[in-house]
């Protein structure tokens, strides 16, 4: 299970059930919160676009497209698949291109099959949640301890929100540690668009999201992994 996947889906789902009752999670002057306000689209800032997003989430589909850039911006690798997410902590993230692969939150354990390789890793759950913010899903508060949000601005039409890991977190400290220096993430009409992660070496990682539902009805039986018969699993 990358660290990646693991870090993306837990922010996905660190504000599903709680909301925020006041501004003091931004750290920014109240004039330049002002300037922000006014130059957002009407639809509101990010946070507030966030907020609408995360508000009675209970589950979410999209399909993606996942890029990973080098340190001078340019391409190194493009893949697309499909996901999806139930609440409080299934999930169901399948990569068909250019490399297929399975990776299935049960609740309980995390799979990864990498079909070409015939190979499954299999960890515990509450394992991978202490490497990553899957321990928050379903705790704002735990969020607004953990980061820093900031207001962007109106780009491509796009309302974006940066979040940087504090210092004095023990979570975002594991997350530090993942060498991930910051969050972008981009909404349009409540709607999550697109998830940036940039690393501390200046290298950076974009899944779009298009085609996203929220509260949809999704097959839970997607969130069921068997190995099949043959193939090696190990625990990982």
């Amino acid at each position: 299970m990358n660290k990646l996947l693991l870090l993306l889906i837990g922010l996905m789902w660190m504000s599903v059930q709680a909301q925020t009752e006041n501004n003091t999670v931004l750290d920014t002057a109240p004039e330049e919160a002002a300037e922000i306000a006014e130059a957002a689209p009407p639809l509101g800032n990010g946070l507030t676009q966030l907020e609408t997003f995360t508000d009675g989430l209970t589950s979410f589909n999209a399909d993606f497209t996942q890029s990973v850039y080098d340190t001078q911006g340019r391409l190194e690798e493009t893949s697309t698949g499909v996901l999806y997410l139930s609440k409080p902590n299934l999930l169901h993230w399948k990569y068909t291109e250019p490399f297929p692969q399975l990776i299935v939150a049960d609740g309980s354990k995390v799979w990864s099959h990498d079909i070409d390789l015939e190979q499954i890793t299999v960890r515990e759950q509450s394992a991978a949640e202490t490497q990553s913010p899957l321990t928050l899903l379903t705790d704002t508060d735990r969020l607004y301890q953990s980061f820093t949000l900031r207001n962007l601005g109106f780009a491509d039409e796009m309302s974006w929100l940066e979040m940087l890991p504090r210092n004095d977190s023990s979570e975002a400290t594991a997350i530090s540690s993942n060498d991930f220096a910051r969050i972008l993430v981009g909404l349009r009409d409540g709607q999550l668009l697109v998830m940036a992660l940039e690393d501390s070496l200046g290298q950076s990682t974009e899944i779009r999201f298009d085609n996203g539902s929220r509260n949809g009805e999704v097959d839970q039986s997607l969130f069921v992994f068997m190995p099949p018969a043959g193939v090696d699993v190990l625990e990982g």
